[in-house]
């Protein structure tokens, strides 16, 4: 059974930034890398395989026009942004259990309630998530259909693809399942991590710094919160994710933080913590 990973680009600039996405996704990845683009591709050992859209439309909708030409019954989509860091293999087994697999939007609360205009997306019921499509793993057996009615969906009234995404996930009868952070790590939003980030998703426009990403995002694998500030990715690692890890897992539970205060006085409370933080 073929498995591969696949990006789509339909205009100049988004052809570029898969060609650099794709040279860095290759290092960390065994399977092929194809490309779905308005024109021929010059063969840089990258793409594998170069399949050309003769009718782009340089908009949302290229995605589900393009997603069923995938050569691999297996495939991990990436937005021309989007890129692998970090070996992935763990990831194919889930497709023998579901048909596809993406991660919730950071964004979606911008994409959904603040936006106003997108009358889909205000028809939907408000407890159905907004999934971002620029990390899709999907089986090719459900992608056709799937992506049929995702363009039907598609409309003037529709400000992005992920709205009918949502509605078309919604009508169809398909197992799917959610992905975490990691697989879908966004630098352009504050995200949270806890382990080794695998997919880094949005160059923006700092091309000579996307070498250092994978340092900064993984620096650690404690709980951690990522955020972009003056053209420059930040980690957090601080006590207050400790804190939350330490409470989290019920090393102090507030019940037994109030018993110490009670029994041994607030000034042993704050010795245990600061024990405790010394020693992680």
């Amino acid at each position: 059974m073929s498995r591969g990973i696949l990006y789509i680009a339909t205009g100049e600039e988004h052809l570029d930034r898969a060609i650099g996405s794709a040279e860095i996704t290759s290092r960390s990845v065994d399977v092929p890398i194809s490309i779905v683009t308005h024109r021929e591709v010059e063969q840089n050992g990258v793409f594998d395989e170069v399949i050309v859209d003769e009718e782009p439309q340089r908009d949302f909708v290229d995605k589900p026009r393009n997603l069923p030409k995938t050569p691999y019954s297996k495939t991990l989509f990436l937005d021309a942004d989007a890129y692998v860091i970090s070996d992935i293999n763990e990831l194919w087994e889930l497709l023998d259990y579901y048909d596809m697999a993406m991660a919730v939007d950071p964004n979606e609360g911008v994409l959904r309630f603040e936006n106003k205009g997108d009358k889909l997306s205000e028809e939907l019921p408000e407890s159905l998530p907004e999934f971002n499509t620029g990390v899709i793993l999907f089986n090719k057996s459900i992608i056709e259909s799937l992506c049929q009615e995702w363009v039907d969906n598609y409309s003037d009234s529709v400000l992005n693809d992920q709205s009918a995404f949502r509605k078309t996930l919604l009508n169809m009868d398909l197992d799917f399942m959610s992905l975490s952070n990691n697989y879908n790590t966004f630098i352009g939003f504050p995200t949270q991590l806890c382990g080794e980030a695998k997919i880094v998703h949005d160059f923006f426009d700092y091309r000579d710094e996307v070498e250092n990403i994978p340092e900064i995002v993984n620096a650690s694998d404690d709980i951690r919160m990522l955020y972009f500030n003056r053209r420059k990715l930040h980690a957090i690692n601080s006590t207050c994710g400790k804190i939350t890890q330490y409470v989290g897992n019920s090393l102090l539970s507030v019940k037994r933080a109030k018993n110490i205060v009670e029994d041994e006085g607030f000034k042993t409370l704050v010795s245990k913590f600061k024990r405790k933080f010394s020693s992680s």
